[in-house]
């Protein structure tokens, strides 16, 4: 295949779809709230937050991704784990990424914070940082 000639993102999956021919590439399957789903199926969210407790420290670049719509466990994404990167806390992650790209646009940090501290309480957060996964939809 001939990669230069694609755009660099094209360009990245042919290399891990090639990659998962000669490789047998990890399926992580993750439930997904309604909002945040559909923000990653419209392209608008492309990194996912989690604790990075003992399942997602499996979780490797090139990995697949397939996210269950909470509603509706019929609806489903495949992503590909692009990049990850493990922060210490909240605070750290919203200080180094965007808003938008987290899937938080038009809100303040102040109410992203209080969002994810509703999913993942502070003490959980403390014991086992937060492991932020880039993503692209496939």
């Amino acid at each position: 295949m001939l990669y230069n000639y694609l755009p660099m993102k094209d360009r990245i999956l042919q290399l891990f779809e090639d990659l998962e021919k000669l490789n047998n590439i990890t399926t992580h399957v993750m439930q997904l709230k309604d909002e945040y789903f559909d923000k990653i199926n419209k392209g608008e969210k492309i990194y996912e937050i989690r604790l990075c407790d003992e399942k997602r420290k499996k979780i490797r670049i090139g990995d697949d991704i397939l996210f269950l719509k909470y509603s509706d466990f019929h609806k489903r994404i495949k992503v590909r784990v692009l990049h990850i990167y493990n922060h210490k806390s909240i605070e750290e992650v919203l200080n180094v990424y965007s808003l938008d790209a987290l899937g938080f646009k038009g809100m303040s940090k102040p109410e992203v914070l209080d969002i994810i501290t509703q999913i993942y309480p502070k003490t959980e957060i403390k014991k086992y940082g937060l492991v932020l996964i880039h993503i692209a939809k496939i």
